[in-house]
C-alpha cells in the first residue's frame, strides 16, 4: 500500500511512537493515538483503517528514514536497522512484545526478503529458494526479537555481521 506522506500522517506516526516509548502496543487504543497526535478519530480513520495499518506505515517511514533500500548490501541495511532499534529500544520492545507479533514479524521479515532472495544462488529450485527465504527472514526476525528482549546487550554491528556471515553460507 502506498501512503500519503503529509503533516497529518507524520503527526500520527510521531503520536504512536511517543506512546510506544512507555506503553505496549496492545495497550494503545486509537483514541490514545488521536490524543497524542492532536487529531480526531475521524481524521485518523481517513488515513488508516486501524492501528495495525498505522504500524505498517510506521515501518515504511522508518525504512525510508534509515535509507534502507533495495540494492544496498544486506550487511549495511542490517547495521542501520539494528542501530535504530538500539537507539529506540523502548519503542521496538513495546512493539515486538505485543500480541501483534505475527503481523509485525511478517512486516519485518518482508523487509529482509528482497535482500535474501538476491543472495540465494540459482543452484536451488524455486521451491527451495522460497523455503530458504522464509527460513532465513524468520530467523533474522526471531533473533532481533531476542536481542531486543535481552536489552540489546550485543553490539548491533556484531549482530549484523554474524547474521550476514550466516547468510553468505547459503
Amino acid at each position: 500500500m502506498i501512503y500519503k506522506r503529509n503533516a497529518t500522517t507524520l503527526a500520527i506516526y510521531h503520536g504512536l511512537f511517543d506512546l510506544l516509548e512507555t506503553t505496549n502496543f496492545d495497550n494503545i487504543s486509537v483514541n490514545d493515538i488521536c490524543q497524542a497526535s492532536l487529531i480526531s478519530r475521524t481524521t485518523f480513520y481517513s488515513y488508516f483503517e486501524d492501528k495495525y495499518q498505522l504500524v505498517m506505515y510506521c515501518f515504511s517511514e522508518e525504512r525510508t528514514k534509515l535509507g534502507i533500500v533495495k540494492g544496498v548490501s544486506m550487511d549495511k541495511n542490517l547495521k542501520v536497522f539494528l542501530a535504530r532499534i538500539k537507539e529506540q529500544r523502548n519503542i521496538y520492545h513495546n512493539l515486538f512484545t505485543s500480541g501483534v507479533n505475527r503481523e509485525l514479524n511478517q512486516m519485518v521479515a518482508s523487509q529482509f526478503q528482497e535482500s535474501i532472495s538476491g543472495i540465494l544462488s540459482n543452484e536451488f529450485s524455486e521451491d527451495e529458494q522460497e523455503i530458504l527465504l522464509y527460513l532465513y527472514s524468520g530467523g533474522i526476525v526471531y533473533t532481533i526479537m531476542k536481542w531486543i528482549e535481552s536489552g540489546c546487550q550485543m553490539s548491533e554491528v556484531t549482530l549484523a555481521q554474524t547474521l550476514y556471515r550466516q547468510l553468505q553460507k547459503i
